[in-house]
């Protein structure tokens, strides 16, 4: 099976050679198990969802699985469930439920179920961006509290690696109550291995004064394997170390070192009204304070309102077993309701 390296120097010296080809729009052709069939531009398949660009539609999503072929002389970079890479054109085969990845290092098949990722290689760098911004905001008259939230993610996808920054907010006002702030910003490397494998690193910057801390800086990276990898659902777990120096509300500032174990679960569901549902438990315990633990967990479900826009619905729970502060809480936990927009 083609290494990623490898691949890579293949596909770079066919967008030289079939460049012309490349950059033909909207004469590859999509038929559907049905019998439908489309001339089209395809776009990126990832979550399951082949999006496409027709003349008379506009810009569309099809499942997957209801996709029978597909056909372009374009050149692309295709992924299978157990994280290989192939980069070429995309025939029919021969066979049926199966699609023809041709190279220049030859062609390779594929069944359709085990395909998890299409994208056009020859992208520009803005075409390869893709984020949400999501804001909330609620009002309780009989205890006069505001809380506005706002949650941002950025990406940046290449054949082998993805750039992630991710920002979120929560503020919380009440007359004659001090206002608490939950802040954090995080900006993370992921390297794809292949063999559904990825090492990865995170600086990260959060704010909490509720569990006793102004500032906690954190570096932290490790590897991490998707034990599921199927077009409607993602499981993640990951292993790594966590450094931090954190600068309680009152008291000196310290250093940590923590071991890290995070499980990421996704799940996608497409009939209308199309929605996702992701949940993040992430775990430290500490090994410069012996005894002391932290826990965070991060639920999120999404529901399409039309294209692009969702409204969401967010839980999460911040624990620290020895917060920072003497007397501090040891658990902040909430629940917000916001509306968003997604671009890709």
């Amino acid at each position: 099976m083609l290494r990623i390296g490898r691949s890579a120097v293949l596909s770079i010296l066919a967008c030289l050679v079939l460049a012309p080809g490349a950059e033909a729009a909207k004469t590859d052709v999509l038929v559907l198990r049905n019998g439908d069939h489309f001339t089209c531009e395809l776009k990126v398949l990832q979550r399951g969802k082949l999006q496409v660009k027709t003349d008379g539609l506009g810009t569309i999503d099809v499942e997957w699985v209801h996709v029978k072929s597909v056909s372009s002389s374009g050149l692309f970079e295709v992924e299978d469930l157990l994280g290989r890479i192939y980069f070429g054109s995309l025939q029919p085969s021969l066979e049926d439920g199966k699609l023809d990845v041709v190279g220049l290092a030859g062609n390779r098949t594929l069944a359709l179920a085990l395909v998890v990722r299409i994208e056009q290689l020859r992208t520009t760098f803005w075409k390869r961006l893709s984020g949400s911004i999501d804001a909330g905001f609620s009002y309780t008259s009989s205890s006069q509290l505001t809380q506005f939230s706002l949650d941002a993610s950025l990406n940046y996808r290449r054949p082998s690696f993805e750039l992630q920054l991710t920002a979120d907010s929560i503020l919380s006002s009440q007359p004659e109550v001090a206002p608490t702030r939950r802040n954090s910003l995080e900006f993370g490397y992921v390297r794809f291995r292949g063999k559904r494998q990825l090492g990865f690193g995170q600086v990260r910057l959060e704010q909490n004064r509720e569990l006793g801390y102004d500032l906690r800086a954190g570096l932290q990276g490790g590897w991490g394997r998707y034990l599921l990898r199927h077009p409607g659902n993602d499981v993640l777990v990951a292993f790594g170390l966590n450094v931090n120096h954190e600068i309680p509300v009152e008291g000196d500032a310290t250093e940590n070192l923590e071991g890290l174990i995070a499980l990421d679960w996704e799940k996608f569901a497409f009939s209308t009204p199309k929605t996702d549902l992701s949940v993040q438990l992430l775990a430290y315990p500490s090994f410069s304070q012996w005894g002391r633990y932290r826990f965070e967990l991060n639920a999120r479900v999404k529901q399409e309102l039309f294209k692009d826009f969702f409204v969401s619905l967010k839980a999460y729970e911040s624990f620290d077993s020895e917060p920072a502060t003497v007397g501090a809480k040891r658990n902040d936990w909430g629940v917000t309701l916001g509306l968003g927009y997604s671009f890709h």
